[in-house]
């Protein structure tokens, strides 16, 4: 590759691995097929809406992104709307602005007696009424009047307060009812979900519920791979298993390492990114992880006693077994514990530290769930997970070597 433009591929490595923004083409997006399909089958049946959760940083939104090019690609003639919902929003304010991203073309007759016909373009919003709130019988009969088949993709969905759930119940409700050309897709979190069930209990024919685990290894690695592909490299087999085991299942660190072992790469004009070049963008990744990030391990593990396990402890959560829902219990810690410190530690000898990272004074950064013998824990943030674990084989916690062979 002597002629490539090595300074070129260095910026252009950003277009391609991007941890700071969501997938917005179909060709870099990787994975999901089958809750692409579901989302997909509820668009294509009549009177079916789709709500698609998960945690922070699976890729929900990525997948919201390219709805309209997995239509498209089908030959739907469709219009297609997504935006972000905020605490500021309401019912109202939040259809507008879905409406208002769907473009009209209407014929018009000219001015003058012989005048021609002329194209206008207007929105779907401006045949909501104006000067009051929009009401879901509202926004169903301004979906009435478009030519083609609209979805609306509402991301962010649990931001709305609370009390604006409801009309959404009732706006899908009633578009089922009336077998309205329009597919509602809401993005957010289980909770939201679970209101938005318990606001209307016969809505639940009328929604298919997609929920978003975290990624499988082969989906980690297709995004490896495509983004490499697209730059003209390739991982070795080794560096990119590497960063798959790091990933812990969300896409945003897969970007974030990706981004910067390519560049290593590229600074040492080899097309191959290889392990080192993973071990250096592990460095830079933590260093340039999110500030929000950095303060909750800080006051999760800041610790005036020597002694104190705070680091390790979380590193063994960050790399236990856990279930579909992320949870994991008190013993699934013990493992990968006893394999950072060398020696065999049974719950006792960490019980007081898990319940310490429960509490507000070290950021409640572990949530807890069910009876005193079957506990469950969870990260509340889960990109937190990632970091405590590239964070650990930055400072020397733990080896990368045994770092696989807890993850395998």
């Amino acid at each position: 590759m002597n002629s490539v433009d090595w300074g070129g591929l260095y910026h252009r490595v950003s277009s391609v691995f991007t941890p700071a923004s969501p997938i917005v083409e179909k060709d870099l997006f990787s994975g999901r097929i089958q809750q692409a399909a579901k989302v997909v089958d509820a668009i294509n049946q009549p009177g079916q809406h789709a709500v698609l959760y998960g945690e922070r940083g699976v890729g929900k939104t990525s997948l919201g992104n390219v709805l309209a090019d997995f239509m498209k690609s089908s030959g739907a003639q469709i219009a297609v709307s997504k935006i972000n919902c905020d605490a500021t929003d309401t019912f109202s304010s939040a259809c507008i602005k879905a409406l208002g991203e769907v473009r009209v073309v209407k014929a018009r007759q000219g001015a003058g007696f012989t005048g021609e016909m002329e194209d206008t373009i207007a929105t779907a919003a401006q045949s909501l009424p104006q000067g009051t709130p929009a009401t879901p019988n509202d926004v169903r009969l301004a979906l009435n009047r478009m030519p083609v088949p609209v979805i609306l993709v509402f991301d962010e969905f649990d931001r709305l307060p609370q009390r604006q759930v409801r009309p959404f119940t009732d706006l899908i409700k009633s578009l089922s009812d009336f077998g309205t050309a329009a597919t509602v897709v809401l993005v957010g979190v289980a909770a939201t979900i679970d209101q938005l069930v318990k606001d209307h209990a016969s809505i639940e024919r009328a929604i298919v519920q997609v929920h978003l685990p975290r990624m499988e290894p082969k989906e980690i690695r297709e995004i490896l791979d495509k983004g490499a592909g697209r730059l003209k490299m390739s991982f070795e087999q080794s560096a990119r298993d590497h960063v798959t085991n790091l990933s812990q299942g969300l896409p945003h660190y897969t970007h974030l390492v990706g981004l910067y072992a390519a560049r290593h790469a590229i600074q040492r004009r080899d097309s191959m990114i290889r392990m080192p070049d993973v071990e250096a963008g592990v460095r830079d990744a933590v260093g340039n992880a999110q500030q929000s990030v950095k303060a909750q391990y800080h006051q999760a593990t800041v610790s005036s006693h020597r002694a104190a396990l705070f680091h390790q402890v979380l590193l063994a959560c960050a790399l236990s077994h856990k279930d579909q829902m992320s949870f994991f219990q008190a013993a699934e810690v013990s493992g990968p514990l006893s394999a950072i410190m060398g020696k065999k530690y049974e719950i006792p000898a960490f019980a007081r530290h898990l319940k310490k990272l429960t509490e507000d004074e070290r950021g409640a950064v572990l949530e807890c769930s069910g009876p005193d013998r079957r506990k469950r824990y969870r990260f509340k943030n889960p990109l937190l997970e990632p970091y405590i674990v590239m964070n650990g084989l930055a400072t020397h916690v733990i080896s990368k070597e045994a770092l696989a062979s807890i993850k395998n």
